[in-house]
């Protein structure tokens, strides 16, 4: 069913209600957030686990992701989701007026503007548009904003720059592409790394694929903040897991975080001030995640700003701060009621506010087959403990070394760890992720024992 506004049910407000459909790699969180705050997602995905598909009201999967696809992969993908919202558009039908199918871009969707340019034309899209993802994403609009903000930014250079000619694999520096996600595709610097980057001339039609940025030290934390048309509204922050903290596959990709993480005042006025500029700019609206490095000094670095769902945010919601109703008010839009209800619902595990929450990603350290006896032992732990739970057509498939099994969940009340007995905030802190990733470590035995 397409957007058309003289045919969008509008309520008292001038606000249009809409069917929620949830884009991503992974679309899993999104779709239990969109749940949690009343609606009932179509999904689309990769993976089609078992918790996506039962917080979903139609899925369909996405086997192509990770690519640039031609444009007739586009056309299947946006058939695909006509096809949904026109399924199920008339449960929600009042009289003569369908919904609009609002949709809600989740990791990885910015690297295809081409294919949001697509949707927009008959979607109405609850996110940046291409050219607001253009403009984040240029190096000059980092520095301008850091400036504007008082938040420093690693050493950072365009990718041909003669400057780049005379680093060498001690200097720290790390390559960054433009089309990424999760610290998917960041490297240190290499000679053979070096070398295949200048040998790729650039020309008029052919944008830079990255840029060079001097590795900072420090803890490296996600900030989420909602932007309206004349506010901005900090909603959390989380820290992300580091390579000595959680195993994974390569140096800089997506491990897990934990949160919400404390921050002073003054850290919290400059991530305001970095969203504000994003807000006066260039209009952007929504939810805006910004990754900074915190160092030791507690100074802010500013790596790179997320106008999408971001996986850290699933820590925000499992402690009361689901920004998915602040999202639709800043497009003025309202969630369709519900049409789905579960035997179990994952959205309903919401903590209080003072407890503390941890995800962290299980990748498979050798080829592991989903056997029927380990996939119905992973299924007894339960969405308490773990969430993408492949589900049962996903028996005999073989996860590959390196690639996610499952997410890992775990929680704790501050008020009740040792570290509340202490008037040393940064201590504080401390004890309580090392509480979260002791509390990990026992989830993931219980995984490796249930597919051993």
């Amino acid at each position: 069913m397409y957007c058309d506004n003289l045919h969008v049910r509008q309520s008292s407000d001038n606000s249009r209600t809409v069917l929620p459909v949830a884009i991503g790699y992974s679309a899993r969180a999104l779709a239990e957030a969109i749940c949690s705050a009343g609606g009932s997602p179509i999904v689309l995905d990769h993976f089609g686990d078992c918790d996506t598909l039962a917080a979903a009201a139609q899925f369909q999967a996405v086997p192509h992701w990770g690519h640039n696809p031609p444009s007739v992969q586009y056309d299947r993908l946006l058939e695909q989701l006509q096809q949904c919202v026109q399924s199920v558009s008339p449960v929600h039908r009042k009289g003569a007026y369908p919904w609009c199918g609002g949709v809600f871009l989740g990791g990885g969707m910015e690297n295809w503007p081409e294919l949001l340019e697509a949707i927009a034309t008959h979607f109405l899209i609850l996110g940046p548009s291409a050219a607001q993802i253009t403009q984040l994403r240029s190096l000059e609009f980092l520095l301008r904003s850091a400036a504007a903000a008082g938040v420093r930014v690693p050493p950072t250079l365009a990718q041909n720059t003669p400057a780049a000619s005379s680093m060498n694999s001690n200097s720290q520096w790390i390559w960054k592409p433009f089309q990424g996600a999760g610290g998917l595709k960041i490297n240190r610097l290499s000679t053979d790394l070096l070398q295949s980057v200048t040998s790729s001339p650039l020309t008029a039609d052919r944008a830079s694929p990255g840029y060079w940025q001097q590795f900072q030290r420090g803890r490296v934390v996600g900030a989420t903040c909602i932007l309206d048309d004349d506010s901005v509204e900090f909603v959390g922050a989380t820290e992300s897991y580091l390579k000595e903290d959680w195993a994974g596959p390569s140096e800089f990709i997506y491990r897990g975080s934990w949160g919400p993480l404390p921050l002073s005042p003054q850290l919290r006025g400059r991530i305001v001030a970095l969203a504000e500029y994003a807000r006066q700019e260039i209009g952007l609206r929504g939810w805006l995640q910004m990754d900074l490095v915190v160092d030791d000094a507690q100074r802010p670095w500013l790596l790179e700003y997320n106008p999408r769902w971001t996986a850290g945010m699933e820590v925000l919601v499992a402690t009361g701060r689901n920004p998915v109703a602040a999202h639709c008010r800043a497009y003025r839009v309202h969630l369709a009621p519900s049409c789905k209800r579960t035997k179990s619902k994952p959205s309903d595990g919401v903590l209080p506010v003072e407890h503390r929450f941890a995800k962290a990603v299980y990748y498979a350290e050798q080829d592991i087959e989903l056997t029927p006896r380990g996939l119905d032992a992973l299924h007894r732990l339960g969405w308490h403990q773990i969430g993408d739970l492949p589900s049962r057509d996903s028996l005999a498939t073989v996860i590959p070394q390196g690639h996610p099994l499952l997410t890992l969940k775990a929680s704790c009340s501050h008020s009740a760890s040792p570290a509340s007995l202490s008037s040393d905030a940064e201590f504080s802190q401390s004890v309580v992720r090392r509480l979260l990733l002791d509390r990990l470590d026992g989830v993931r035995t219980r995984v490796e024992q249930a597919i051993d």
